[in-house]
């Protein structure tokens, strides 16, 4: 790979191909314009400075929709931005240049704490991946189906404590998860869905009708489908069949082969509207780090050969996935098309969460840019505003 890193306002990048991700073109060239992509041409342009390299697949920047952290940091526990600044500086070797924080299940005055935190974070951090909004996983999930979420703080929906963690954000509540069966989840769907916040349906017992009364009523997510719900029977289909048979209702899933059975993850592929289907890792601060014990939202969580659990229950406790890792599991043991899957963590999630400017490589949108090698999918380079923020050694 040939290195030049801009000290000008305009730059190029040329890989051998590039996918937008709907677009393959070959012997590709990226003309960036103040973090903007200006061009988009074959062949190679000259006299600009340049990040070239023929072996390498230009993608457009990875966005994660939902994670709890990674590698020693953990959202549910931040102290001050500092500790954010670390997530922000360490996901770019991912591909991901934006995310979510997501919290899990803690009582709402921590859950406003971490807000702030959150919140500063977004505001003045300029440096790494681009925090586009907080994911609140809970507090207002069915204890029945609690998987690694704190049974201690799990608790009906409540409009009022709802707005007042709204207001608490500032505009960076993006998505609130919640299981629609229970009392006063009606009113929290309504509501949060005219202030144009994401609800998403989320451990929960919930039948198929009550699954189908909640999209109707404005919830357009279905949190890590077929995880922490009711299961698939033929006499009751449950929430992931409701998920699935809504054109209008987008699904997250986790593509670490652990959660979801490849076979799972094809029927998901095959039978949702290929722009409602979103790629995520559910990470847990012990991504990237070795087997050990780990904590998440006040639980002991056990990691062994990458499989986080929950200590006493056995359950699944989130993921130590990473989205680049994802992608290449999604085309090699899966079999999905690489331009199919890159749609999953790349033009779905910043339509979904209304980034304009990101998702896909095209004039007018944020340079951000994951070059990929061609045979293996592994990150040689991430790009975020058209400057280098990792480069593989």
């Amino acid at each position: 790979m040939q290195t030049e890193i801009p000290g000008v306002n305009m730059s190029v990048v040329n890989t051998g191909l590039l996918l937008t991700p709907n677009v393959a073109i070959k012997d590709a060239s990226i003309i960036i314009e103040d973090g903007y992509i200006k061009r988009v041409i074959r062949g190679e342009e000259v006299g600009i400075e340049k990040i070239k390299c023929k072996e390498c697949i230009a993608v457009p920047g990875f966005i994660d929709l939902h994670t709890h952290g990674c590698e020693g940091v953990d959202v549910n526990y931040l102290e001050n931005e500092k500790d954010l600044e670390k997530m922000l500086k360490i996901l770019p070797k991912y591909g991901v240049t934006t995310f979510l924080p997501t919290t899990v299940s803690l009582p709402i005055d921590k859950l406003k704490e971490i807000t702030e935190i959150i919140y500063n974070a977004a505001s003045y951090i300029s440096e790494g991946a681009e925090i586009a909004g907080i994911y609140f996983e809970g507090p207002y999930l069915n204890k029945e189906k609690a998987g690694a979420q704190n049974p201690e703080y799990l608790k009906n929906p409540s409009l009022d404590e709802a707005i007042e963690l709204y207001k608490a954000s500032r505009g960076l509540m993006k998505v609130m998860a919640l299981a629609p069966e229970l009392p006063g989840s009606s009113k929290v769907i309504k509501e949060l869905d005219k202030l144009e916040v994401i609800v998403a349906v989320a451990h929960t017992n919930a039948t198929f009708s009550e699954a189908m009364k909640a999209f109707d009523l404005g919830a357009r997510l279905c949190t890590h489908i077929f995880n922490g719900m009711r299961v698939f029977h033929h006499r009751e289909p449950g929430v992931a069949m409701a998920g699935l048979v809504r054109d209008d209702v987008y699904v997250e899933f986790i593509g670490d082969l652990i959660h979801l059975h490849p076979g799972t993850i094809t029927l998901i592929y095959k039978n949702k509207p290929l722009d409602k289907v979103i790629a995520i890792t559910d990470s847990i601060s012990a991504t990237g780090l070795p087997d050990g014990e780990y904590e998440l939202g006040g639980l002991e969580i056990v990691v062994k050969d990458g499989v986080s659990r929950v200590k006493k229950t056995g359950s699944l406790a989130g993921s130590t996935l990473t989205l680049d890792k994802a992608l290449r599991n999604l085309v090699f043991n899966v079999g999905i098309p690489l331009k199919i899957a890159l749609k999953f963590m790349t033009e779905n999630p910043a339509r979904l969460l209304g980034l304009k400017d990101r998702g896909i490589l095209r004039p007018g949108y944020r340079a951000d840019i994951v070059l990929l090698d061609r045979k293996t999918l592994e990150v040689k380079m991430t790009i975020i505003e058209g400057e280098i923020v990792y480069e593989k050694e």
